[in-house]
């Protein structure tokens, strides 16, 4: 029998259905633990018309003293939620769980996640303006209202003409 064939004998026996000696075991019930709660906190969500939020929110951290913490990454969720903690503390309770404190935090980006607030507004740069081109703005700019905010629009655009001409090549 080869080390790779030995391993996986190993493997199987940790997963084998008798995980009475197995350090996983206390692996797999926490994970089906947090899989409980997660399926109470979805009835939870429905039963107080928060379902749309479902794939959102998650169990984070539990204790023995009946705390659980939920995760998600949008603070908006959190501020709609806050006034319905106690219906979530009900329904849990309601499920069986002990739950007596729900807290609820914002998970921070991680740098992997596009910013989706960099990407909203990405402006091109500004093209030169040709001399007929500025000359034609500023006659428009002498017959417009000094009051208009179209006189404001003209005055920024050949502003911002006067930096991208004077900008080195």
């Amino acid at each position: 029998m080869t080390n790779k064939q030995l391993g996986s004998h190993e493997i199987s026996e940790l997963l084998s259905k008798n995980l009475k000696d197995s350090p996983l075991k206390e692996v797999f019930i926490n994970f089906e633990l947090r899989q409980k709660y997660q399926i109470a906190l979805q009835q939870a969500l429905d039963l107080t018309g928060f379902s749309h939020f479902s794939n959102d929110i998650f169990i984070g951290e539990m204790n023995d003293k009946g705390m659980i913490r939920l995760f998600t990454r949008q603070a908006s969720i959190i501020s709609r939620l806050k006034n319905k903690l106690p219906s979530l503390l009900h329904c849990f309770r309601e499920s069986g769980f002990p739950v007596m404190e729900i807290q609820l935090k914002v998970l921070p980006k991680s740098g992997l996640e596009p910013d989706l607030a960099s990407q909203e507004e990405v402006k091109p740069d500004p093209i030169a303006l040709s001399a007929a081109q500025f000359q034609s703005w500023e006659e428009l700019l002498r017959t417009t209202d000094p009051e208009s905010p179209t006189y404001q629009a003209i005055e920024l655009l050949l502003h911002n003409a006067k930096k991208v001409s004077n900008k080195p090549a």
